[in-house]
């Protein structure tokens, strides 16, 4: 690993942390790039020590220092999925995140000395069919979620698994959750939480007006079709809280398996369940 692309949040809450990676970069001998948001945490006179990380694509690793939504906005930005991601914890709860800032001398010697892992992460992908033939694509690593627009009133959203009618949802969403994004949106609104190395969607309704619609897992080899019942049913489908597009009745929503996956370097002493009772507090 030598070439090392740097990406943070527009503000790091201790720019510190950032001085502290380029330093233990810098004894390693890596090639260091910045994106442009972490160029706006260190001093425009050390500008010229860095290389731009837009100019170039092709990189060993990437380091994100943030929280969650930061990497969830690299990875909306990506063209590759092939370079793996070490995430540091700038932000709040941070599940995707390896470490704190604390740890990063610690976990730049682990990681240049060979001593981690890779954590690979099913993605889904989709596209929106609009009435006219146009189509709109888009990938998520956590979930896709559409939810009404406008006025908050119950929606009908038509479900197929496949070509085989799964139920219409009365609900004011749903939520197409990724077995990473369980932990996110997902398990706010009720829905079961899936070990990361499973390869399954999860469909949650956002307030379903019966009790008997609950959340569904399913295998990640299906193909969910989604349409809004209603010409005038206007709605919005979210892509892991990045980017939005408008959906009304007339169009159609298809989501799959994406065919590559998003790859985390993990140290070796992580661990998914460890993760889960921390950062959820489910105590000891």
């Amino acid at each position: 690993m030598q070439n090392i692309a740097i990406s943070t949040r527009t503000n790091i809450k201790n720019p510190e942390d950032l001085k502290i990676l380029l330093r233990e970069l810098k004894k390693w001998g890596k090639n260091i790039f910045l994106s442009e948001n972490a160029r706006k945490n260190i001093s425009p006179k050390d500008f010229s020590q860095y290389q731009s990380a837009e100019e170039n694509e092709h990189f060993d690793m990437i380091i994100i220092i943030g929280g969650d939504g930061t990497i969830l906005s690299k990875v909306q930005k990506m063209k590759s999925f092939q370079t793996p991601i070490f995430a540091i914890n700038g932000g709040n709860l941070g599940f995707l995140a390896s470490i704190f800032p604390s740890q990063i001398p610690f976990a730049m010697n682990s990681i240049f000395e060979g001593h981690y892992t890779k954590d690979e992460r099913m993605m889904l992908s989709g596209k929106i069919i609009r009435a006219k033939g146009s189509v709109e694509k888009f990938h998520a690593l956590n979930e896709c979620t559409l939810h009404h627009s406008g006025i908050a009133r119950l929606r009908e959203i038509e479900t197929h698994i496949n070509k085989e009618h799964l139920t219409t949802y009365r609900a004011d969403g749903l939520i197409i959750s990724t077995p990473t994004g369980s932990t996110a949106y997902n398990v706010s609104a009720g829905g079961p939480i899936i070990v990361p190395s499973l390869s399954a969607f999860v469909i949650t309704p956002l307030a379903p007006s019966g009790f008997a619609q609950r959340s569904i897992v399913i295998p990640s080899e299906k193909k969910i079709t989604l349409q809004v019942c209603g010409k005038n049913s206007e709605m919005s489908l979210s892509i892991d809280g990045q980017i939005a597009f408008e959906i009304s009745g007339e169009d159609r929503i298809e989501i799959k398996k994406h065919p590559q996956k998003i790859t985390f370097l993990r140290l070796l002493d992580e661990n998914f369940y460890i993760s889960l009772r921390e950062k959820l507090g489910w105590g000891l």
